[in-house]
């Protein structure tokens, strides 16, 4: 079974904040070059960590227990969510990611893919983004301390008018967090109001294209309303995290991408590594996330017994039908 061509529909270059991550091009390229990658597209990390003349930028939330809100840490200010400022935080990351993939060689395409920030960034600076016409825009609800239904409609808008798509970063968590003045609630509260079904609430609402991650966390609604409707398709990566991580899946199975591939549409799965998130241990036992990376996605896809024309789909043609590749 030999794939000509295989787009990696999710990946992240660049450190992030929250996580030991560090996403390199060069490690990146060399690795899914390895692995028969034809395309890629690539985005900041959800939280980036930036090095600008030996001082660092963190883009990032704090749970404010006092006052009972998450505030966003940018440049050493604390935002509000009622404040209604716009600073575009992710710019930098986003013009420094788009000039490297643009400068760097590789037999790999590269397609840049913005971070946004729905709240904090300017309708301007969004509209500037959209104008450059990228293949997709990346919304991390649980980096950026937001709920869909916290998401500027304006912004919505926004995205349907250019048609667009979004990648949108899904998550769950079924740990009951009792102390609601610990890190530990925060983070899942975020988890669980950046559900898949919210997300697709949001998106059959306003009539935009979305490219769901994570696998909807196996939730059996998300799963049917994504088989009946065109507006969705689903991220299968990264699979050796998601597998060690069955309080993050609504329905933990003995093997993920097998029920996966089972559960929803092969013409709505998209591969993606979820570069580098793709380790083989789970983040609490991670030393050097880079000694863990794995890239086996692909083998074990082809060990469900998939005929070419479905791994076909998989590996590539859903992913450049959607983001029109």
């Amino acid at each position: 079974m030999i794939n000509k061509r295989i787009i990696d529909a999710h990946s992240h270059i660049g450190r992030d904040s929250f996580h030991a991550f560090v996403g390199e091009i060069k490690e990146y390229a060399e690795k899914a070059s390895t692995i028969g990658i034809t395309d890629s597209l690539v985005m900041p990390a959800p939280s980036p960590k930036i090095n600008i003349n030996n001082e660092i930028i963190n883009c990032l939330w704090k749970y404010n227990f006092s006052k009972q809100e998450f505030m966003f840490n940018f440049l050493g200010a604390e935002y509000s969510k009622n404040s209604k400022a716009c600073f575009n935080p992710y710019a930098l990351a986003n013009f420094m990611l788009k000039r490297e993939i643009l400068n760097y060689p590789s037999a790999i395409h590269f397609y840049f893919v913005p971070l946004v920030h729905p709240l904090f960034d300017s309708l301007e600076y969004i509209e500037k983004l959209l104008m450059e016409k990228p293949k997709a825009v990346k919304i991390h609800g649980i980096a950026s301390g937001l709920s869909p239904e916290e998401t500027p409609i304006e912004f919505f808008k926004l995205i349907k008018q250019y048609d667009i798509p979004l990648i949108v970063h899904t998550d769950y968590d079924s740990n009951q967090i009792v102390n609601p003045s610990s890190n530990a609630w925060a983070l899942n509260y975020l988890r669980n109001v950046n559900t898949p079904s919210k997300w697709i609430t949001f998106a059959i609402k306003m009539g935009i294209r979305i490219y769901l991650t994570h696998g909807v966390r196996l939730d059996h609604n998300s799963i049917h309303l994504v088989n009946t409707t065109d507006l969705f398709v689903v991220g299968i990566g990264p699979d050796s995290l998601i597998s060690l991580e069955p309080d993050r899946l609504y329905y933990p199975p003995s093997n993920y991408l097998k029920v996966l591939c089972d559960s929803v549409s092969i013409d709505k799965l998209c591969f993606d590594l979820d570069y580098p998130w793709n380790v083989n241990k789970p983040i609490s036992k991670l030393t050097d996330a880079r000694l863990d990376l794995d890239f086996g996605s692909i083998e074990r896809l082809k060990s469900l017994g998939l005929t070419q024309n479905e791994m076909d789909k998989i590996l590539w043609k859903n992913s450049a039908r959607f983001f029109k590749i």
